[in-house]
């Protein structure tokens, strides 16, 4: 396995894997569990409840879908690179990620590393696919990025007035340890920060779920869904947006996971039971704010929140949750803009980042976008519209569009029912995405600069 490329190294970026499955279900709800979970009550609330739930969880699930497929069309490019396989069903590697090439000349082998999604789209599409995934890479986790510290901003000045007399201090506050956690070239290092910030979120919504059921008895409860709309049509496609916008980190970090993992052909399992243990988080919350919030639910939901102790601690817990979520977020765009540097020159990212100057170089460059987020936090307007519209652009493209057309030119049609199921939901998956693009950016754009 090369070295230092979070695509292919372990957690300190050497040449074995050590990422256990544990380890990866953290990893992959850090990544995926950041601020969409604040916007849960306001994207229940254009929906409809019930609309949103069933909505959401189909969501999810066509993201494992997605997942699934990914994982299979990034075996067999590993397999080609390899000269074992072309574009046949190949099974997934469970030895070291590094697939080995006898060379004639000299008889001994060489390592080839493992792809990370924008190699993927690289090597399937060309140019075409690369620049499709590193946009779609960019504009989501960056994106994301930006919100995180309007997050903190907006709540961290609220609920702590006089600690800064400019609520905007906060964002350059959160930008310091945000660049210490820029230095790593390995997804795996960020392991142990993605679970503190994991136990913070999940603290976070225990509190709230038991504020809620502290405040609203059953029979309000019950009364509320009662009168709430089923179904609102005219706001659907936003709230689709917006939970699109929750399912990206997952799909775009899973083939430089999956390739640190000791036992990477567990993965699709380990993605599945870290995204139903992100259902049932999110939808708890979700439903707990959009019911008793009921009729003046915010873009983010702590906004709705008293200023009591209880209240404190949550939103405390959720801005410190997010300087993790923010680093393993950040790390997917500037691994995939970094890679693609290093190929334009000639090299590789984890050839070039061997060298101390270069690697000063890239952390430099990695600090550099850190602020400029946090100057874009500071100009941003409607939250939960901006979350839309970062779900529309970016995530409709990496999750539901590029995967499943990179498994259709890719896995050829092997007949029988369970293939044609498959590929018809790759079509099915590439116009819902397409569909989403147009018009959720339509819609958020519109709201957001109304």
């Amino acid at each position: 396995m090369a070295k230092g490329n979070g695509a292919v190294g372990g957690p300190n970026g050497g040449g074995k894997k050590t990422m256990s499955r544990w380890g990866a279900v953290v990893t992959l709800i850090k990544c995926n569990w950041g601020i969409g979970m604040m916007a849960m009550p306001y994207m229940l609330f254009l929906a409809g409840p019930i609309a949103g739930v069933i909505m959401f969880v189909l969501s999810m699930l066509l993201t494992q879908f997605s997942i699934v497929n990914l994982v299979e069309v990034k075996a067999v490019l590993e397999a080609r690179r390899s000269g074992h396989g072309s574009t046949d069903r190949t099974p997934l590697l469970d030895e070291d990620s590094t697939i080995s090439i006898n060379t004639p000349s000299s008889g001994k082998s060489k390592p080839v590393k493992q792809l990370d999604f924008t190699e993927c789209m690289s090597e399937t599409f060309g140019w075409i696919g690369e620049w499709a995934a590193i946009f779609a890479i960019f504009v989501a986790t960056y994106g994301s990025c930006v919100a995180y510290l309007l997050f903190i901003r907006d709540n961290m000045s609220k609920f702590f007035p006089q600690v800064f007399a400019e609520k905007d201090t906060w964002v350059w506050v959160s930008c310091i340890p945000l660049c210490g956690l820029a230095w790593p070239d390995s997804v795996g290092f960020l392991a142990p920060f993605s679970l503190l910030g994991l136990a913070a979120a999940f603290a976070f919504a225990v509190v709230v779920v038991y504020n809620a059921t502290d405040q609203m008895s059953s029979h309000e409860f019950m009364e509320r869904l009662d009168n709430a709309p089923v179904f609102k049509p005219t706001t659907f496609p936003l709230a689709l947006s917006i939970a699109a916008f929750c399912n990206e980190g997952i799909v775009v970090l899973t083939p430089s996971t999956q390739s640190a993992m000791i036992r990477p052909e567990t993965y699709n399992w380990t993605a599945f039971w870290g995204i139903c243990y992100f259902i049932v988080c999110y939808m708890a919350v979700g439903i707990a704010g959009v019911m008793l919030y009921d009729g003046d639910v915010k873009e983010e939901m702590s906004l709705n929140f008293s200023l009591t102790t209880i209240y404190r601690v949550a939103a405390v817990l959720y801005c410190v949750q997010l300087i993790p979520t923010y680093a393993v977020v950040y790390y997917v765009a500037y691994e995939s803009i970094e890679g693609k540097w290093a190929r334009w020159l000639g090299s590789t990212r984890e050839l070039k980042l061997r060298r101390l100057r270069t690697k000063l170089m890239y952390f430099a460059n990695r600090c550099v976008w850190i602020v400029v987020s946090g100057l874009l936090a500071l100009v941003v307007p409607h939250f939960g519209d901006f979350l839309g519209l970062v779900g529309a652009l970016g995530t409709s493209l990496a999750v539901y569009v590029l995967p499943q057309i990179a498994y259709l030119k890719l896995i050829p049609a092997q007949g029988g029912g369970r293939d044609m199921v498959q590929r018809g939901g790759c079509y099915l998956l590439t116009l819902f995405g397409l569909a989403l693009a147009i018009g959720g950016t339509y819609q958020s754009a519109s709201k957001m600069f109304a």
